[in-house]
């Protein structure tokens, strides 16, 4: 009787160790997404798919800035944001613009992160960010005259802002800060100082309706 036992120890073992180098051998004939299949069933490897963390949703409303912000769902004006370029979108002047949308992908990430639980300040600081990254592109190859034209379309913009967004984030120095992060290299400040140096006490005025001058309405949004 014992000896019937061992054998039939030896026969299970005997496969196991077979049935352990057939997966062997297919692992090294299989192309590499299989030998990670085989190696996980083996537990040879962690299955990396199974261990990745799952993409939180877009939240179904919008985010009260006055609370924290939430752990289990993304804002929605965080969502679809282009990735930040880190240092590669600062090797050249125009930096990089993923999504086309006429803003460098790292001051569109900065208005929103910052102020994207306002949509009338995303816009009026969207408006002021496309043309300081105007004057840092022109800024080394207009005349005086040319940079004029730009004039009144730079106090449209100044106006917008100051119009339609709150006393308090003025006072907290949104233009400045996103113009700022416009000018984040020494060769980007410098253009728009060059530029801005042409338009010294050129802006003109500009005293039309507020949905003129932003090209929208600002009291129609809901914040």
């Amino acid at each position: 009787m014992d000896k019937r036992k061992s054998n039939v120890r030896w026969t299970l073992a005997a496969l196991a160790v077979a049935a352990v180098l057939t997966a062997i051998v297919l692992m090294m004939e299989q192309p590499p997404p299989a030998i990670a299949s085989v190696k996980s069933a083996l537990g040879l490897q962690r299955d990396t798919a199974a261990d990745a963390p799952r993409a939180k949703p877009i939240c179904t409303s919008p985010v009260n800035p006055n609370v924290a912000v939430p752990i289990d769902c993304i804002p929605q004006h965080l969502a679809n944001l282009p990735p930040d370029p880190g240092p590669a979108g600062m090797k050249t002047i125009e930096g990089i613009d993923s999504d086309k949308d006429g803003v460098r992908d790292d001051v569109q990430r900065f208005i929103a992160e910052n102020y994207g639980d306002s949509q009338r300040a995303v816009l009026a600081l969207t408006g002021l960010a496309k043309l300081a990254l105007k004057e840092v592109e022109l800024g080394d190859s207009v005349s005086k005259e040319q940079a004029k034209t730009l004039a009144p379309e730079i106090m449209k913009a100044t106006v917008c802002f100051s119009r339609s967004v709150s006393e308090e984030l003025i006072n907290r120095r949104a233009s400045e800060l996103v113009q700022i992060k416009v000018t984040n290299t020494p060769e980007r400040y410098e253009r728009l100082q060059k530029f801005e140096n042409l338009l010294a006490g050129v802006y003109p005025l500009n005293t039309a309706p507020t949905p003129e001058v932003c090209g929208y309405d600002p009291a129609l949004l809901p914040n």
